[in-house]
């Protein structure tokens, strides 16, 4: 399976090293070496995670990694808002034809672009931010391919089990 990973930070790593230990193999992708630090040295060394230095939001590190061909493209950068934009370069850069797309009915904004394409995507809880606010995880994978989707969402959750079932805080304002 070809799998590239956009973002390693603690998510990423830990989806890598799971991903690894099922056998199959990983191009990680992020712009600080530092992250790769994260990463087990004996999955490095055995070639089972290929470390690689570049902007995931790069439409020359897109193209030159083949990341529109992938069986599996996880986005994890920290970044909601970057990842959803990585996504959407990554579906305009595969250049599907979304002429007979009805776009009426898309109300999932950051499944947007993988809808549009017909890519599957699944969304996952990943904690909670700074300021205690819920965040999640795209994963989305090529045609076909959501067997996938629920085997990389299963090992995510099974790994990060301490944020489920968590109620964020609910601060009340008074209006009067």
């Amino acid at each position: 399976m070809n799998i590239h990973i956009i973002g390693i930070g603690h998510t990423g790593s830990k989806i890598s090293e799971e991903l690894c230990s099922a056998g199959h193999k990983i191009n990680a992708i992020d712009t600080d070496k530092k992250s790769f630090t994260k990463l087990p040295s004996e999955l490095i060394d055995n070639k089972y995670i290929k470390p690689i230095m570049g902007n995931g939001n790069s439409k020359d590190t897109i193209n030159s990694l083949r990341i529109i061909n992938s069986d599996i493209v996880i986005i994890c950068t920290g970044k909601d808002t970057l990842n959803c934009l990585i996504a959407q370069k990554i579906s305009i850069l595969a250049n599907i034809d979304k002429e007979e797309f009805v776009y009426d009915y898309l109300h999932r904004p950051f499944l947007t672009p993988h809808n549009v394409t017909g890519f599957p995507a699944l969304v996952t809880p990943m904690g909670f931010d700074q300021i205690g606010m819920p965040t999640s995880m795209q994963i989305v994978s090529g045609p076909w391919k959501e067997e996938n989707l629920f085997q990389i969402a299963h090992a995510f959750e099974k790994e990060n089990t301490s944020y489920r079932n968590q109620i964020p805080e609910i601060i009340l304002r008074d209006n009067g």
